[in-house]
């Protein structure tokens, strides 16, 4: 099986490698189970299996790719805005008045992680910007 990329508008060049690792990172640091990973990627438990295992990678122009993408992208936007996987946790499990609910709880729904990622997406600003907190951060901060 060859290696392929693709051009990404909002993650540049993207290996099926690459891809399946940032996901699996991204599933570890936020504590997503089996069956969670299963929804978001819209898949079957055996693949989830065999991605979790190592033994299956994800092609980025492939709807579970693509699916993915959305994940690592929202694991990076929250590792951006809090800094910490333990602030992150506490965003995840606590109600957002804006969202209705948990981040983690609307994950599992159909249009869960573009809700969540724009949620914290509008917080994440060009590192250049050294005057920018944000919403979010000054509120997990005070978590």
């Amino acid at each position: 099986m060859g290696e392929s990329t693709s051009l990404h508008l909002l993650d540049g060049r993207t290996s099926a490698h690459a891809l399946t690792y940032g996901m699996l990172r991204a599933s570890r640091t936020l504590e997503l189970d089996d069956q969670l990973l299963q929804f978001i990627l819209a898949t079957d438990a055996d693949m989830v299996t065999r991605l979790l295992g190592s033994q299956s990678v994800l092609e980025p122009d492939s709807p579970e790719g693509q699916r993915a993408l959305r994940l690592v992208r929202l694991h990076r936007a929250l590792g951006d805005v809090f800094g910490s996987a333990e602030r992150v946790h506490r965003f995840l499990d606590t109600v957002e008045p804006e969202l209705g609910d948990t981040p983690r709880a609307l994950l599992r729904t159909v249009d869960g992680i573009e809700r969540v990622l724009a949620h914290v997406e509008r917080d994440v600003r060009d590192s250049l910007d050294p005057g920018f907190a944000g919403a979010l951060a000054e509120q997990g901060a005070m978590r």
